[in-house]
């Protein structure tokens, strides 16, 4: 039960979950061919959702959440990309690269554009080959380091990345580390490379609103115990008196 201070929040509240509700049953018929490549231009191959098995991949069915374009594509004709619509770049784009989630979304419309440009197939190359090293990666150096080692391999040039990977094979004494002391060496190659293109391997997290933690808390397939850790933090930070 939660006491507030203010019954505006509670009505607030009260609305957004019912539509964050209505808009999960609208979710049941969003379903896509291309698991791999999202409607909205991320690599789902190379986010730590999809590798946990958290997610199908964008369109796969149970386990989407909400999402706004997605909503959008079953008024527009279904299309399997959001560059096969009319209308694109729309309304939704509009700083859609300024934060990240659980992947980064710095290269989301870059991606798109590129894809209408040389079509998907050949697009889809270099996706599948960042990929592969991914696995690669997080089998034999650096399981802990998921988020990173996704973000790492979103961001950086192909060719930069191959290179760091032959650069971590041909290391002499690599078979004498243990696998945390492989881990921070693959960790300072890339943090590296990223500091030569001029950016950090960091996810940029916008912070989240009371009324988001709430509503996501009461989602299906959530952690309760933990999201309510965090509602009791904001709850106290805005001034709100909880009982649970």
């Amino acid at each position: 039960m939660l006491a507030c201070s203010s019954p505006r929040k509670i009505r607030s509240f009260n609305c957004r979950f019912h539509s964050e509700q209505e808009n999960l049953c609208a979710m049941k018929d969003f379903t896509r061919k291309d698991l791999s490549f999202s409607l909205c231009g991320l690599n789902c191959r190379l986010c730590p959702m999809r590798l946990g098995k958290y997610c199908p991949g964008c369109g796969g069915g149970a386990g989407n959440q909400s999402c706004a374009i997605a909503r959008c594509r079953l008024q527009h004709e279904r299309v399997e990309y959001c560059f096969l619509c009319l209308e694109f770049p729309c309304s939704n784009y509009v700083g859609a690269e300024d934060y990240d989630s659980l992947i980064t979304h710095q290269q989301q419309l870059s991606h798109k554009r590129r894809a209408r440009q040389i079509g998907i197939e050949e697009f889809s190359q270099e996706p599948t080959r960042k990929s592969e090293i991914l696995q690669t990666l997080l089998a034999e150096y650096n399981r802990s380091r998921k988020t990173f080692c996704c973000v790492a391999t979103n961001r950086l040039p192909l060719a930069q990345i191959e290179k760091i990977v032959e650069q971590v094979a041909n290391h002499p004494a690599l078979g004498a580390l243990s696998m945390k002391e492989k881990a921070a060496y693959v960790v300072r190659l890339f943090e590296n490379g990223a500091s030569r293109e001029g950016f950090m391997l960091k996810l940029r997290k916008k912070t989240s609103s009371l009324a988001d933690l709430i509503v996501f808390s009461s989602l299906p397939g959530t952690k309760s115990r933990n999201h309510m850790v965090l509602i009791q933090i904001a709850l106290k930070k805005n001034s709100l008196v909880t009982t649970f």
